[in-house]
């Protein structure tokens, strides 16, 4: 059973992840309590009743921890003061005192009430009053919604954090609402459709059908789709079936209701005659690319006057022929083709006045790119020049501020997901500035939906070459080579222990225990002793996933960076987070404000009780993060997705049957063994590798290819 605590707050310490805190109360008998627990905004001289259970913590002793929480008025002259101080920081203890003098217990009524005799009484000007009028009676109104949030959420959890987030969106409105339409809290980040749709049916009497939760439905049915398969596009008929057993309904009918409700509305669009559902974004996307690439087909810009081609191959030497006088190409090819070589013999074949700009999905890729050519390079999203709005972003380079550049290159194109390449190509002024695509479109496809790169090699009709020879083959590694047998299908080959110099390893090991016994030695000990590495910078983990919640695995990265950190870093602890002083920590969303974005690399250099300062690389930066909220995770080992783009001149990969067959296929493995720049070991069963080759991956809707050939060949869309 929950105890409880009733006090006034004296003061309470900064937030932590969640509004965690720690408070000083002093309770109804005058004792003064530690408490901590999560609270978004707490009230100095305001009176709470906590509910929670007392703890014994080894270093800071007792202490009451809630877990929900009620507000009252404060009681006594001082309650009043420190109240009135945190409300309105020109009301003292002065003035405080002359209110309680003359209304005692009434003062706050009064000051909500009658801010004209408040404004006479303590000698302030009735704007001032009236200021404080409004603040006391907003205050009022959120602890009011708090009450009823919670009311509305029985039976789930309502933490501090999401009541925050809901009263952030709509204030004292949001009880009113969530009881209107309760699948609207589907917009508030942290509630999913489980719990709304849960909220919805008590209030709708547990009618499937109900309109506001058949629309919600079918839109959160279409996004999980393109989320979590990448899809861009479904079929109608087969989307019909799968949202009728998605809202749990036995007619059809209802997701077909559902579905033409939200076309009518614009939220979704009918293309190729009815057979084909977008999302509204996904659609404007699409077009935004069509367009674009049209454009730059149409137009016919400088041939190359005198072409770099000495010592080029055959195949090289074509992709300067195609990219011409056109607007866009796309050079693609595995790694030892020779695609840097031709991407220099490209840039020297323009005039010397030419402006470039040179970009790549993530800052590493950037900054290899940027030594590979001798020409500036920056990530996708600062080329776009992004600015911070309500939390978010948008880029400021579009259609009407486009970048401004005779050439724009970009590397790594097979990370581009279909949102990032329509605001790429929307800041394109395609009557001026001609595109060069880089890639490889062996390698996985993006986070994100779509397969952008892909779609325009299947086109047939955009300009590409694909380099195909392997450039100096008596030289090429074991790393190129086998890349190039998982392209074709082959089984990967191991040299044999006599061959010198070989930069390509196979360690076979079945228990996942003793795998990852066995790459945390090779990264602390023996990598380093053998290829004189710096663990820190020299030897990167990949491995699939990050990690599986309902069947934890060993070699997830959630499991090896713990033991990694253990044996590479005894840095200070970074309060009680999980973080040390000198880890290697990954960004994992975009955050503009601070100025880092999802992937940027960085070392944890010291921390205080509220911030951590990060160098980031790529560029360099020290970056103030916050200790508890902040979007960092340990980098010792990355999943594959997140390391496309980089490359490490030692790669450690984990390859195993214990990863599902969505983490473990073609392209996985040869884009993780891709990263390697100088050595690549491979540890656990040697029989799977054959299992991933032989594995596709799951086919993507998409029907830009087919858009871009009907374009070309003067049909319609």
């Amino acid at each position: 059973m929950a105890d409880e605590i009733i006090g006034t707050i004296e003061e309470y310490g900064s937030p932590m992840r969640n509004d965690w805190r720690v408070l000083y109360l002093r309770d109804d008998q005058g004792r003064q309590c530690k408490i901590t627990g999560c609270i978004p905004d707490p009230k100095v001289g305001m009176t709470y009743k906590f509910t929670g259970i007392w703890k014994t913590h080894p270093t800071f002793g007792r202490q009451f921890h809630f877990d929900d929480y009620f507000t009252d008025k404060p009681t006594n002259q001082d309650a009043l003061t420190s109240y009135l101080e945190d409300t309105a920081k020109w009301v003292g203890p002065v003035k405080s005192r002359q209110l309680w003098n003359e209304f005692g217990e009434n003062a706050l009524l009064v000051c909500k009430n009658s801010p004209d005799l408040v404004a006479k009484t303590i000698s302030i000007s009735k704007k001032q009053a009236a200021e404080l009028m409004a603040s006391l009676v907003r205050n009022e109104a959120l602890e009011a919604v708090g009450l009823d949030l919670r009311e509305l959420f029985i039976g789930h959890k309502l933490t501090k954090a999401l009541e925050k987030r809901i009263v952030g969106e709509w204030g004292a409105e949001a009880p009113a609402k969530i009881r209107d339409n309760p699948y609207r809290l589907m917009s508030i980040h942290g509630i999913g459709w489980k719990m709304s749709d849960a909220i919805g049916l008590r209030f709708n009497q547990g009618d499937l059908n109900n309109t506001n939760r058949v629309l919600a439905g079918v839109n959160e049915c279409l996004k999980v789709v393109s989320d979590r398969d990448g899809h861009v596009c479904v079929d109608v008929q087969s989307f019909y079936r799968q949202a009728t057993k998605f809202l749990g309904v036995a007619d059809v009918n209802v997701a077909w209701t559902g579905v033409s409700a939200m076309v009518t509305a614009g939220k979704l669009v009918l293309a190729d005659n009815d057979t084909t559902l977008y999302r509204a974004s996904m659609y404007a996307d699409e077009q935004t690319i069509l367009g674009k690439i049209g454009e730059l087909m149409e137009e016919e810009f400088p041939a190359l006057d005198d072409i770099a081609d000495d010592g080029l191959y055959d195949d090289q030497r074509e992709a300067l022929e195609q990219l011409g006088t056109n607007g866009v190409f796309v050079l693609t090819g595995a790694p030892g083709t020779g695609k840097t070589f031709t991407v220099n013999c490209i840039l020297e074949s323009f005039p010397e006045e030419t402006v470039f700009r040179l970009a790549a999905p993530t800052g590493k890729a950037a900054k290899r790119m940027q030594e590979q050519t001798g020409h500036d390079a920056m990530t996708i999203h600062r080329l776009l020049e992004p600015q911070p709005v309500d939390g978010g972003f948008h880029f400021t380079k579009d259609e009407s501020n486009p970048i401004q550049a005779d050439v724009v290159v970009v590397d790594e194109c097979s990370m581009i997901d279909q949102w990032l390449m329509a605001r790429l190509l929307d800041a394109i002024d395609t009557s001026k500035t001609r595109i060069i695509l880089i890639g490889d479109h062996y390698q996985l496809m993006p986070v994100g939906p779509g397969k952008v790169l892909r779609d325009l090699l299947d086109s047939g009709v955009v300009p590409w070459v694909e380099l195909q020879e392997i450039k100096r083959a008596d030289e090429a590694g074991w790393i190129v080579r086998n890349c190039h047998n998982i392209k074709a299908g082959r089984d990967i080959e191991i040299p044999s222990s006599e061959a010198g110099g070989a930069d390509f390893f196979f360690m076979e090991i079945t228990e996942t225990q003793a795998i990852q016994d066995r790459i945390v030695e090779l990264v602390a000990k023996e990598l380093p002793s053998t290829h004189h590495a710096n663990p820190m910078a020299d030897i990167q983990v990949i491995t699939p996933t990050r990690a599986v919640a309902k069947q934890p695995n060993l070699l997830s990265c959630d499991e090896l960076n713990p033991e990694l950190q253990a044996v590479l870093n005894q840095g200070k602890p970074c309060g009680n987070t999980d973080f040390r002083v000198g880890d290697r920590v990954i960004q994992t969303v975009n955050n503009y404000t601070l100025g880092i974005i999802n992937g940027d690399i960085g070392t944890i250099g010291d921390a205080d009780k509220q911030e951590m300062m990060v160098k980031f690389e790529n560029p360099n930066r020290e970056v103030a993060v916050r200790l508890y909220e902040n979007n960092l995770r340990m980098a010792y080992a990355l999943t594959v997705h997140k390391f496309q783009g980089s490359e490490s001149p030692i790669v450690v990969i984990p390859v195993h049957s214990s990863f599902t067959k969505f983490l473990t296929y073609r392209n996985m493995l040869y884009t993780a063994i891709s990263r390697a720049k100088d050595v690549c070991i491979l540890v656990g069963e040697r029989g799977f590798v054959k299992v991933m080759i032989d594995r596709l991956p799951q086919e993507r809707n998409t029907r830009l290819a087919t858009l871009l050939y009907s374009a070309a060949k003067g049909g319609t869309q």
